[in-house]
């Protein structure tokens, strides 16, 4: 059953640009092309170390791909995923906006630094 699985999963990777073909698969994976073709044949099982790799990396539910339970994707992981990136996104934006205040705040320090300053002296030119 999980080879079924597996070429839907090829399928969906390719269909979502994830992939173009299997020696690109099997790059990724981090797998020989010949061991993903097999499996892709149904000559190979799929492992559960590969089902882990593919959860890791793609989001494949362990469960669908070995015993066919489930959805394919596995959505806990990928809305948790979203949420740690708005997190640090949300982050990334108070640094942000901390980094632009402190410029504005220089800024007029500057540009009161210069008010104060009296201008310098014109000088006359020197005669030969």
């Amino acid at each position: 059953m999980s080879n079924n699985q597996f070429n839907a999963v090829y399928k969906y990777l390719i269909g979502k640009n994830e992939i173009v073909g299997k020696a690109d698969f099997a790059e990724k994976i981090g797998y020989n092309r010949v061991y993903v073709s097999e499996i892709l044949n149904g000559k190979k099982p799929v492992t559960r170390k590969l089902a882990q790799l593919l959860y890791k990396k793609y989001a494949i539910n362990q469960d669908w791909l070995l015993e066919d339970k489930g959805n394919m994707i596995d959505y806990s992981s990928t809305v948790s995923d979203v949420e740690n990136i708005l997190s640090e996104n949300d982050h990334k934006a108070r640094i942000l906006r901390d980094a632009m205040q402190i410029m504005g705040e220089y800024a007029q320090q500057l540009e009161s630094s210069d008010k104060n300053k009296k201008p310098a002296q014109q000088r006359k030119p020197r005669k030969k």
